[in-house]
């Protein structure tokens, strides 16, 4: 399995979402769903992917003191997604242990608390009905998948206010490096749109209807 340097992992922390999903070939973007509900939309870390059957979080309490610092706690729900899984008591605990944030396929509650805290979380929405506290069925570490994203440990996780995308590990590079050349293009074009005036369909080489 590949792993992802500081190095990488800092220039990740550079592109936006958007420019990481479009430079690894329009692949790895999370459901629209996914919104950042606590901390600010600044997420970017390595996956440590865990599964939480039947509405419970006991997996979460664990997964918190097994996972590395700046990890990013990436937990399905098995399609359970009406309860809320996280509160601020357990927030303040993945605060605590240095993880970098959490996107979980299901709600969370507290919210107010959360808000102001300085983890970011990516979830579904709010919800006033908590979890259980019960154990079978779950897993820590194992690879998962949202739709059809797949998701394994170490993986990028990247999340802006636009949304969270995630970038296999041993892809991360290559992505990085078209992002990257996508970032000057850019920039080249705003040049053009700019200082010189010219229209934009024109600077694509757009046929307009």
């Amino acid at each position: 399995m590949s792993s992802i340097s500081a190095i990488s992992l800092e220039r990740s922390g550079k592109q936006a979402v958007a420019n990481l999903y479009e430079g690894s070939g329009r692949q790895g973007a999370l459901s629209h769903k996914f919104q950042c509900l606590g901390g600010q939309p600044h997420l970017n870390g390595r996956a440590f992917p865990l599964v939480c059957p039947a509405a419970s979080n006991i997996w979460i309490h664990k997964a918190l003191y097994l996972a590395e610092p700046e990890d990013v706690l990436v937990i399905s729900t098995l399609g359970r997604q009406n309860h809320a899984y996280i509160g601020d008591l357990l927030v303040e605990a993945a605060v605590h242990q240095k993880l970098g944030g959490i996107v979980l396929e299901g709600c969370i509650r507290d919210v107010e608390n959360l808000k102001s805290m300085p983890l970011p979380i990516y979830a579904f929405g709010t919800a006033v009905n908590g979890p259980v506290k019960t154990g079978e069925g779950g897993s820590l570490g194992e690879p998962i998948k949202f739709g059809n994203i797949n998701i394994s440990k170490g993986d990028l996780i990247r999340g802006d206010a636009d949304g969270v995308v995630v970038v296999p590990a041993d892809k991360l590079d290559g992505t990085l490096n078209e992002a990257e050349a996508r970032e000057k293009r850019e920039e080249a074009i705003r040049k053009q749109l700019f200082a010189k005036g010219i229209p934009l369909y024109k600077i694509l080489n757009l046929t307009l209807p």
